[in-house]
This record gives C-alpha cells, structure tokens and sequence, in this order.
C-alpha cells in the first residue's frame, strides 16, 4: 500500500470531511475505494478525495539565533534589567530576577521553540515591561525562519 499518512481526511469534493482516520490509507483499484488496515471505504466513482492532515513546520531555532532576533541595544537593555540593585525596591528586584532567570532558561536550552507558550508569554513580557518596543514581541516570535536558525 502506498500513500501513507499519519492523519488523513476523505472529502468530497467541496472539501467537506466524510471520513477521518490515522495510519496508513491509499487508493485501492481492485476493490473500488480507499483502503486502511481496517477497512475499505468504497468509492468506486471515486468521488472522495484524500487530503492529509497538513505538517505543521516546526518553530525551532537554535539559541544564537534567538539572541540574534534581539538587536544590540536590546541586549544591552536587558542585561542592565537584569541587574540586581540592593537598595531597588522589592518588586524591580523581583523583576530583575524573574528577568535573569529567563535568561538562563533560555541559555540553557537546546533549542528555542518560538511556538510555545512559556516562550511566547516570555518575550512578550519583555514588551510589556518596557524592555522591548511595541510591536517588536511579535516580530521577534513570528518573523518567519530561515533555515540557518534551525538546530541541526
């Protein structure tokens, strides 16, 4: 059997769903329809189409490459953020804290996934707090990625 998908959708052919299923599905001649493991789904005029759940691509970058979507003052931004200042207030102290501890948890990742929601919440706090521009959490997260930011 040929064709095979993870996630796949028989469709008739306004795009509505009439089957769904997961593993293996291909056209079979002989018996007139869409073939599984399981069963047969016949359709001998073959009126359904097969439309495979579509990859979603992988939101992955390395490290460096997500330091490098911040611009050098950025950077410099945030590591003077992160300072701790004795005589500073509790709360900026807790926010240089909480600000240094996402540092090191991005440092010390393998890889950065732009798609997560601890990672996104993370960057765009950074917005929200004034250490980023406006508009600048999103293009930092969405700007789409080229294949030297992805990890090996």
């Amino acid at each position: 059997m040929s064709g095979d998908t993870t996630m796949w959708h028989l469709q008739d052919r306004n795009g509505n769903t009439l089957v769904s299923g997961t593993g293996p599905v291909a056209w079979n001649a002989e018996r007139g329809g869409w073939e599984t493991p399981e069963t047969c789904y016949a359709d001998p005029d073959r009126q359904m189409v097969l439309a495979p759940e579509p990859v979603l691509e992988s939101r992955h970058i390395t490290r460096l490459a997500f330091r490098n979507r911040f611009t050098q003052a950025e950077k410099i931004g945030l590591e003077l953020a992160a300072l701790d200042k004795p005589a500073g207030t509790m709360p900026e102290r807790t926010q240089a804290a909480a600000l240094r501890t996402y540092l090191e948890d991005a440092a010390a990742a393998t890889f950065v996934d732009l798609a997560r929601t601890d990672t996104r919440a993370g960057v765009q706090f950074l917005e929200t707090a004034g250490l980023l521009a406006a508009g600048r959490a999103l293009q930092i997260l969405d700007t789409p990625i080229l294949p030297t930011e992805r990890p090996l």
